[in-house]
């Protein structure tokens, strides 16, 4: 018999004075008893900025350990705003310098031999343009979708994947197994401190979408999902739902359906 999906911190919810987005949806499932403690953690502020313009969403995926994740899902939301104050900044500069200060502070949390994956988008009003920045660690992933067809707007560190091998080879690392040293499936992520002179980096794939009438929503998920589901399965699974707390609860259910084999975690933004 299949497990049904555990309602886990599901939640949907909309600020009236936020105006990037129309709303937006949560749902998890540690996966009992393939997992034995959820390690997956979100956070989530579509009034980001008091004037509402702006809007900053997190999906993050540990590993060995909850500690990290904890600790940068906490810290994330408020040293952004330590750094940019007025939400006027540049997200290339902004993500790079929040990611190297919360990585300096993880060494007083036991990083070690902990990590996490994460993926960050920030939705803002420039000008008369809505647009969306994404910044990403692992193989957290964010799809936009366009008017029905799957768009991947971020980046998979992976490593599988040959330019980050190249890269791990280059800085003295070794894969052994599709792993880092033996040990981290993915390449760049918080924490992980004994493995950072391996090659594991904290740099983020950064990209800016400026969105359309037809981009209707955002997917963001730990691959808990992407392992078993693609993107476009998730955009057309998504839009089958009559509203988009329906539609985390299908793609979580979909996912333990395939047999994942991890923490499931999925966060629909409605732009």
């Amino acid at each position: 018999m299949q497990q049904k999906p555990e309602k886990i911190r599901q939640r949907k919810d909309h600020k009236k004075n936020a105006v990037v987005v129309k709303e937006y949806a949560y749902q998890d499932t540690m996966n009992y008893p393939i997992r034995q403690q959820q390690e997956d953690s979100y956070f989530a502020f579509d009034d980001f900025y008091a004037d509402g313009k702006c809007s900053l969403f997190g999906v993050l995926d540990g590993h060995g350990g909850c500690d990290v994740v904890q600790y940068a899902t906490e810290h994330i939301p408020e040293e952004y705003k330590n750094i940019d104050p007025n939400g006027t900044m540049d997200p290339f500069k902004v993500f790079p310098q929040l990611l190297e200060k919360i990585e300096k502070q993880l060494v007083i949390v036991g990083a070690a031999d902990q990590g996490t994956c994460c993926c960050l988008v920030l939705i803002r009003i420039e000008g008369n343009q809505k647009v969306a920045y994404v910044a990403n660690l692992g193989d957290t992933r964010a799809v936009l979708d366009k008017n029905g067809k799957a768009e991947r707007v971020s980046t998979d560190h992976k490593a599988t994947n040959q330019q980050e091998q190249d890269r791990i080879k280059k800085d003295g690392g070794i894969i052994i197994r599709n792993r880092v040293s033996g040990q981290l499936a993915v390449t760049r992520a918080l924490g992980d401190l004994d493995l950072k002179t391996e090659g594991v980096i904290i740099t983020p794939d950064i990209k800016k979408i400026e969105l359309e009438k037809d981009d209707n929503f955002i997917i963001i998920a730990s691959d808990g999902l992407w392992d078993v589901v693609d993107d476009q399965q998730a955009v057309t699974l998504q839009k089958s739902q009559d509203n988009i707390q329906n539609s985390c609860a299908k793609l979580v259910e979909e996912a333990i359906q395939k047999n994942s084999r991890d923490n499931i975690s999925v966060l629909v933004i409605r732009l």
